[in-house]
């Protein structure tokens, strides 16, 4: 609905004079009677306001409160099972369609815990239509909490798209803020079964989750909720500009959305992830940064179709923190789809060893990865049941030393009917800058590991340099004796492998394995000098 600084300032002078002459006896009273008004107005006084019931707000409602004024909560405290119900407490609560809770003005109102309640928040919404909170700030308590649906995704599945959808929510300013990290809790911004969504210019705080979107579970447990034929029930989200400090769980995530736009936003130090998408589709992460996300600054969590991280920044200060990492329910089948990374920067500051962008756990279908900048971050996309795989375009740069591990690794190509699999690693820029090394760092590895199909992977156009021990290597790793991978290998150049290094190594492993088959360029180079693929094996011929 929007609403501009004209609508929120349209209260009259002498109806603000009214208000303010109301005593404050009974403040759970007082504050009934007056948001009873049409266009309300809280004032600030001395002492705060103690509230020990939920205040409701009719539909048609603007509630302007005097900035500055302090709201605190000394009602009973919501429990888990409550939460999960659906059905956590809020202080102001919107029973109908368009409402609005804002200052009279640009500073902030608080709505206050004496202890952390995690399971209570300032705002919720049980209207269909229309909800605008501005410049509110929760302090140990939650933010906003729209949720019209309050029923599990399994009960609203099969409903028609208008059915338990709130519409055209607004959320700015403000926040919400724990003294000290909170343990529980969903997201402090909360949009379930939501159809239009703007969140901007908000701070969490000490936080259980961040902003969080849900229409529907598509966890690990219930994954089923999350199939490709199943309705997306949290739409037409934007989240911009909203910050992230010390969540226990998320920074800014979401489950079963579809068409979220999440930009210019920051995260810092999620004991689980700091942005992620879980079976949603279409989903777009916009120059967002992210630091120390323990499960992943970055992540594509489950049975998700076209999520794309751009131009993004993260970094760790650990290397056990990834910097991209792709989750799937199975690891036996490609649910997640179209997930690309587009540009952006990694940086991995751990002294010890590199960081990584990876799958941990599950593979995806179609995979890229361009035009990214890493410092002391390898690429390590090898997994069982891949199926398209692109890691072109990026820069890479290592300046400590390297352990027995490849800079960048693909492969585990899975066929699909009609067409081979396939793993590109095309127009990487990989630079070895250490005076030493731990162990003996490849450059380039691809892996092929498929059971029942011969994958076509490549390696073309790649510039290494510095001291590794192997250039390229290759391997087919499959059980099967009649699955043998085409690898291409054309206009790579290599400078600084010492003499004693091998430019490419090609095995198999596995008993029933045979030596893949390798299509050779021989315009590739080695210090500035053609490299046949014979010349290129040297001590490592084919076994």
């Amino acid at each position: 609905m929007g609403w501009g600084s004209a609508a929120l300032f349209a209260l009259t002078s002498s109806a603000r004079g009214q208000q303010r002459a109301i005593p404050a006896v009974d403040d759970d009273a007082l504050l009934a009677r007056i948001v009873a008004e049409r266009q309300a107005f809280i004032p600030r006084r001395g002492p705060p306001y103690r509230l020990t019931r939920t205040v409701p707000i009719s539909g048609g409602t603007i509630v302007l409160i005097e900035p500055g004024t302090r709201i605190v909560w000394a009602g009973p405290a919501s429990d888990a099972s409550v939460q999960n119900a659906g059905a956590p407490t809020a202080v102001f609560e919107a029973m109908g369609d368009d409402v609005v809770l804002a200052t009279d003005g640009e500073g902030e109102a608080f709505v206050e815990c004496e202890e952390p309640r995690p399971f209570v928040y300032a705002a919720g919404m049980r209207g269909r239509r229309g909800f605008t909170v501005r410049n509110i700030q929760a302090r140990n308590c939650q933010h906003v909490h729209v949720d019209s649906s309050a029923r599990e995704y399994r009960a609203v599945r099969t409903q028609g798209p208008d059915s338990n959808i709130a519409r055209d929510v607004r959320v700015s300013g403000g926040g919400a803020r724990f003294a000290s990290p909170s343990t529980q809790g969903h997201g402090s911004c909360l949009l379930a079964y939501v159809a239009g969504a703007h969140v901007s210019d908000v701070h969490y705080e000490n936080v259980g989750n961040g902003v969080q979107w849900w229409g529907g579970d598509a966890g690990l447990l219930h994954w089923q909720n999350g199939a490709r034929e199943n309705e997306r029930k949290c739409t037409g989200l934007l989240i911009e500009r909203v910050s992230v400090k010390r969540a226990q769980t998320g920074g800014i995530w979401g489950s079963m959305g579809r068409d979220v736009t999440v930009r210019d936003c920051r995260v810092e130090e999620c004991l689980d992830v700091g942005f992620d998408a879980e079976g949603s589709d279409d989903v777009i992460f916009e120059r967002c940064t992210a630091r120390n996300g323990h499960n992943g600054c970055f992540a594509a969590f489950f049975l998700n179709d076209g999520i794309r991280f751009v131009d993004c920044r993260g970094v760790v200060d650990n290397n056990a923190y990834p910097l991209f990492r792709i989750y799937n329910v199975t690891q036996s089948n490609a649910h997640n789809r179209n997930i690309a990374v587009e540009g952006g920067r990694f940086e991995c500051l751990d002294p010890t060893g590199p960081g990584t962008m990876d799958c941990a756990m599950g593979p995806v279908r179609e995979l890229a990865i361009t035009g990214a900048t890493l410092s002391n971050v390898r690429i390590d996309t090898l997994f069982l049941n891949m199926h398209h795989t692109r890691i072109a375009n990026n820069d890479l740069t290592f300046a400590q030393p390297l352990p027995t591990v490849p800079a960048i690794r693909a492969g585990g190509s899975r066929g699909l009917p009609g067409a081979p699999g396939t793993a590109i690693v095309a127009n990487n820029r990989i630079r070895y800058t250490a005076s030493s090394s731990s162990g003996e760092p490849i450059a380039i590895e691809l892996v092929e590991n498929d059971y029942n199909a011969n994958a076509d992977s490549k390696v073309i156009g790649n510039i290494v340099s510095g001291p590794f021990a192997v250039g390229i290597a290759l391997v087919n790793a499959s059980g099967n004796a009649g699955v043998v991978p085409q690898f291409e290998v054309a206009a790579n150049r290599f400078e600084g492998l010492a003499p004693s290094a091998r430019f490419l190594t090609v095995e198999r492993t596995g008993g029933q394995a045979q030596a893949p088959v390798v299509r050779w360029d021989a315009t590739q180079t080695r210090n500035g000098k053609a490299t046949g693929l014979a010349q290129a094996l040297g001590r490592s011929a084919p076994r």
